[in-house]
């Protein structure tokens, strides 16, 4: 999972039972341990990540998602070494089917419009590749035409999941469709049902 080009994969470590959250990169795995470099971290959430304490990581690389439960096998603020209990696992969020496509859309963000390129797309969603990272949670606009042009989809979209490419240039990132009118869910369920 960690190349020697390129960026780092990035991972979240969630600490079951207590609402904790943190995120850094993958900078050394083996078969039997992954070593992590965290991004930040307030001193109480360091404490709750203490050695021997269960966790559950979850690393985006090569353009998917790996969760991988693991226990705590050292840790040194900024770094953790975690000792894997389980073999990563991919995993799969989407409940509709994807459909592979390459289209042109354009992103409304901030009150300015960029030209992004969509990968997959589905009736509850699509994967964005755009020349910046979109952190999770944040609320886009799409426009893109379908029919050869005849009509525009609008929607406002939620990212899921945000990952560099391996060139370091763009980044993919998951789009949950949250707001679509009647017309274009219908289209995009007719187009890929």
């Amino acid at each position: 999972m960690v190349s020697a080009q390129g960026a780092k994969p990035k991972v979240e470590v969630h600490l079951p039972n207590h609402n904790m959250r943190l995120e850094g990169q993958l900078v050394s795995a083996d078969p039997n341990h992954f070593t992590v470099l965290f991004d930040s971290g307030n001193p109480s959430e360091w404490q709750s990540l203490r050695r021997g304490a269960t966790v559950y990581l979850f690393v985006s690389a090569k353009e998917m998602l790996y969760r991988v439960q693991a226990q705590v096998a050292q840790i040194h603020p900024p770094v953790a070494v975690c000792a894997l209990a389980s073999p990563p696992a991919i995993v799969d969020r989407r409940t509709e089917k994807r459909y592979i496509v390459s289209m042109i859309v354009h992103v409304h963000l901030d009150d300015t419009v960029f030209e992004a390129r969509i990968t997959n797309i589905s009736r509850s969603g699509a994967r964005l590749v755009f020349c910046r990272a979109l952190p999770v949670g944040t609320q886009i606009s799409l426009q893109f035409p379908i029919l050869d042009g005849n009509h525009e989809i609008s929607a406002r979209a939620e990212v899921c999941y945000t990952m560099p490419a391996e060139d370091g240039t763009r980044w993919f990132h998951g789009l949950q469709f949250t707001d679509l009118s009647r017309t274009d869910a219908l289209w995009l369920a007719k187009l890929f049902p």
